[in-house]
């Protein structure tokens, strides 16, 4: 599974909803990252079990579960079980009706529901009409995607027409989120903790000590993790040279640039973007 794909919209930007269903064949010591998204992501368990840590705080998730996250949640895979089924529906913030917006902002996010077989069997049977529409959408075709978009309201409402368990996973702290937000914007300038802890109005020793609490990572490690995956996508899907990827993720030094790389993916920057290309 390509890591980078977590950070970014993998479709064509004209369209404004993605499915995708997986049977991933992992061992139990799967570990995907701590990272966030620029959309609202609806992860279903079909198969299978995976604890899902978000924004701090730990939990299983089972067969019948949905787990809903906004753009501002942060979240890690730290286990699943071999043969995990999970099928998700990701909508950028744009697309949804001001109406659905509203009802989802409303929700206690982010949301985590469960579902009985005979339930979860029909939303099984809702996704798969999002997926047919969204493999047969068409820009050029207002039609298509008009039933891309009733396709997905339709399920958006299931969703929302059903009772919360009522367990949502507690944010901690506002100022952890607009300090991420500042860290994910200005990963090609020098990032100072004193200033992104100043950015919200905080010292640094104590926006380290919430940040720590919050993501179970340092301000250093989430900058240098983040800035990792960037350097990845741009060794992967551009043609800059290495310089210049250094220089676009916050490195002006080209060795601890290298020594990070190799640090992180176990590989030269070369050789990363040799095994794109193949």
């Amino acid at each position: 599974m390509n890591p980078i794909k977590m950070f970014n919209w993998d479709a064509d930007e004209r369209f404004p909803v993605r499915v995708d269903s997986s049977v991933l064949r992992v061992n139990s010591g799967c570990v995907i990252p701590l990272h966030c998204h620029d959309y609202y992501e609806f992860e279903f368990i079909m198969q299978g079990c995976i604890t899902n840590t978000i924004n701090g705080s730990p939990r299983i998730f089972s067969r019948g579960m949905l787990c809903a996250l906004t753009p501002d949640d942060v979240h890690r895979y730290d286990r699943c079980t071999e043969n995990l089924h999970v099928f998700k529906i990701r909508f950028q913030p744009r697309f949804i009706t001001k109406e659905l917006a509203e009802a989802v902002e409303a929700l206690p996010m982010p949301l985590v529901q469960c579902y009985e077989d005979k339930e979860l069997e029909c939303l099984w049977e809702e996704y798969k009409k999002v997926e047919e529409a969204f493999l047969s959408a068409d820009v050029a075709k207002p039609l298509t995607m008009l039933r891309l978009r009733g396709a997905s309201e339709l399920f958006l409402f299931h969703i929302l027409s059903h009772p919360s368990d009522g367990e949502p996973c507690p944010c901690q702290s506002e100022a952890v989120m607009k300090g991420i937000r500042y860290i994910r914007t200005h990963l090609a300038e020098p990032l100072r903790i004193p200033d992104i802890a100043a950015s919200v109005y905080l010292s640094a020793d104590y926006f380290g000590h919430l940040f720590k609490r919050y993501t179970s990572m340092t301000v250093s490690d989430f900058i240098i993790e983040n800035r990792m995956r960037l350097a990845y996508e741009l060794l992967c899907n551009t043609d800059l040279p290495v310089s210049k990827v250094a220089e676009q993720t916050g490195y002006h030094s080209p060795s601890l640039f290298y020594r990070h790389v190799r640090m992180f993916f176990g590989k030269t920057p070369k050789k990363i973007r040799q095994e794109s290309l193949t």
